[in-house]
């Protein structure tokens, strides 16, 4: 850090999906510290802390508190330029903007070795330190439950989370695979990634991973399929059935409901994946169950006929 050019850190937080402008943050104060990104909550107490599992929460006078705040006055909100609209809890977003040089300061200059616990603390006592009130979108992913929620609403046709924007595009690593082959196949809401056959089926709801093959009469709805780091060759195939092993991929007559596919994995033909006992969390051979969805692990194999 001695050696850094630039003026400002970022520190990001794990597990989440944002969309930050990051000048407001940083314009909106002459920072001496940093500013600590909060999001902007309606639940209760009990609703916010299971949606956020690592947070600090900040009175109105953004001094560090314990960990609930409530009932914030409306006018707090419209000094930070926000509406209010009846909500009056704060989630920490984990994300932290810091002037270099002070953080430095501090960093050499206690023997603090808790950040959060003991780091801003202080810097709070001793520094400039603002929050700064985010009202756009942020989603916690750090749970099964919370990462298929958050990818399932990008299948509806106004999602809350924007891919198409072209004021903030969104860029990925080029694959350079053929694009998306459907044949005949009945769908709605889906995203279909590059490299992927979709064979006659009924799929809805879904994400379809990049190399991805369904196979035919197949039934997907609210399925996450992660794809596949490669395609099988007809020797391969071959050597599957002499096997007994399904390939890679969705085989057909198979029904599969509010799952998600990693990758490679071998998904037989009339294999039921629905979770009809309603379980919020189990572990078996080739699938586990988290949050009420069912996931099939990278690799897995799940034979012909199974049901889960």
């Amino acid at each position: 850090m001695v050696n850094m050019v630039h003026a400002d850190l970022i520190c990001y937080g794990t597990d989440n999906t944002y969309t930050i402008p990051w000048e407001k943050p940083r314009n909106r104060y002459k920072m001496e510290f940093g500013a600590n990104l909060l999001r902007l909550h309606a639940e209760s107490f009990d609703e916010l802390s299971q949606k956020v599992h690592d947070f600090l929460l900040f009175n109105s006078h953004f001094s560090l508190k314990d960990k609930i705040m409530v009932d914030l006055k409306k006018e707090v909100f419209e000094e930070q330029g926000v509406a209010s609209r009846g909500r009056s809890h704060l989630g920490s977003m984990g994300i932290y903007v810091f002037n270099r040089k002070v953080l430095q300061e501090l960093l050499e200059g206690t023997s603090y070795s808790d950040f959060g616990k003991e780091v801003i603390p202080y810097a709070i006592s001793n520094k400039k330190v603002y929050a700064y009130f985010f009202d756009g979108y942020w989603e916690d992913i750090g749970t099964i439950g919370a990462f298929f929620d958050a990818h399932l609403d990008l299948t509806r046709p106004l999602p809350a989370f924007n891919f198409y924007d072209e004021d903030a595009p969104i860029f990925t690593h080029p694959r350079f695979l053929p694009g998306a082959k459907v044949l005949n196949a009945n769908t709605s809401n889906v995203l279909m990634c590059e490299g992927s056959i979709i064979n006659p089926s009924n799929i809805h709801n879904s994400i379809i991973g990049l190399r991805t093959i369904i196979g035919q009469n197949c039934n997907l709805d609210q399925v996450i399929t992660m794809g596949a780091d490669y395609y099988e060759t007809q020797e391969q195939k071959d050597q599957n059935r002499n096997l007994g092993t399904p390939n890679v991929g969705v085989g057909e007559n198979s029904n599969i409901t509010r799952a998600i596919i990693d990758k490679n994995a071998r998904i037989g033909k009339n294999v039921t994946i629905s979770n009809k006992r309603g379980v919020q969390n189990e572990e078996g051979k080739n699938y586990v169950i988290q949050d009420g969805i069912v996931v099939i692990p990278k690799n897995a194999v799940v034979p012909d006929g199974t049901v889960i």
